[in-house]
């Protein structure tokens, strides 16, 4: 399948040793930054960058495929996941924390990385039951905790957790990498979770 293989062919060069250096760059910006945020809150925040390997990135297309979805919505093969790590268990004000850490991460972005956001990609797994996961706490109203302007660019699924009970926000953005010979426009996942 041409799709499969030009997806395929995107990813290789975006997983380049230049643009992968460049791209750690942006993190130590953003860990730098959230060191701030961090110690203004009094919390602990664990940062990871990632690239999905060979094997997830072979799954993930071939699932967009069977499912008849767009390739172009295929935004999570580069990443950072970033952890508050609080308590040993979910507290309500945890979960309060990661939607001012998201409007953080995000306002960072745009304003001093002048980055675009994507329109969040299709949610996929989206039929948790509540009733069979008591211990896992849910927002009962998150309409003034996002800003409203980040909305469309958040798969929210703290709100809305996965029926494995995962949860956390998931956004996409662009951010330029500046080589020596041209600007590569690269996706990167942001992952916030407790």
């Amino acid at each position: 399948n041409l799709l499969y293989a030009n997806k395929l062919e995107e990813n290789e060069k975006m997983l380049s040793k230049k643009n992968l250096h460049e791209l750690d760059r942006e993190f130590q910006s953003l860990k730098n930054h959230l060191r701030t945020w961090a110690q203004d809150y009094n919390v602990h925040l664990y940062l990871k960058r990632r690239k999905k390997d060979w094997v997830g990135t072979n799954e993930k297309i071939q699932l967009y495929l069977r499912k008849g979805q767009s390739l172009d919505k295929v935004l999570d093969l580069l990443g950072f996941r970033i952890i508050l790590a609080n308590n040993s268990t979910d507290k309500i004000e945890d979960i309060y924390l990661c939607y001012e850490l998201q409007n953080e991460i995000m306002d960072f972005f745009i304003t001093q990385k002048h980055c675009l956001f994507l329109e969040a990609e299709p949610k996929i797994d989206i039929n948790f039951e509540p009733e069979k996961r008591k211990n896992i706490i849910i927002p009962e109203s998150t309409q003034k905790l996002l800003d409203s302007n980040f909305v469309p660019f958040v798969k929210d699924y703290i709100k809305n957790p996965k029926v494995s009970g995962y949860k956390s926000f998931h956004m996409h953005v662009t951010v330029p990498i500046f080589l020596s010979d041209r600007v590569v426009e690269t996706k990167v996942e942001i992952q916030i979770r407790t």
